[in-house]
């Protein structure tokens, strides 16, 4: 789990929510934007600007996979998509080219705990 930014300054939601993401990816959880029903209308250029700067410093590839890769349905168990999750990246309007934003739940939302039932029973 990355939680090597989070200091004792962190506001409690910002911290919660990147916790219970990082435990979700421990449950099995998937990152809620690479939802094949998550039509994002993604402004590439943006993001790519902001990802490869500090201080993520991604190479394109990396913000490929990790941003605009969607999974294959046939080989996950999921619902549909949640942009209440606590398991979707903080998209900043100026990402997408219709001005949508999406910011992460600081708890898990309904859909989360769906998929964590469906995968558990």
């Amino acid at each position: 789990m990355n939680l090597g930014w989070a200091t004792l300054e962190t506001p409690d939601k910002d911290f919660s929510s990147v916790v219970i993401h990082e435990f979700g990816h421990a449950l099995g959880l998937l990152h809620e934007h690479n939802h094949p029903e998550a039509l994002i209308q993604w402004n590439k250029p943006a993001v790519y600007a902001d990802l490869e700067g500090p201080p993520n410093k991604w190479p394109r590839a990396e913000i490929d996979a990790n941003v605009f890769a969607k999974f294959d349905l046939s080989k996950v168990i999921i619902t549909d998509f949640d942009k209440a999750s606590v398991m979707i990246y903080t998209i900043p309007s100026n990402w997408t080219l219709d001005g949508k934003s999406f910011m992460p739940s600081w708890k898990l939302s309904a859909g989360d705990t769906e998929t964590i039932k469906r995968l558990y029973s």
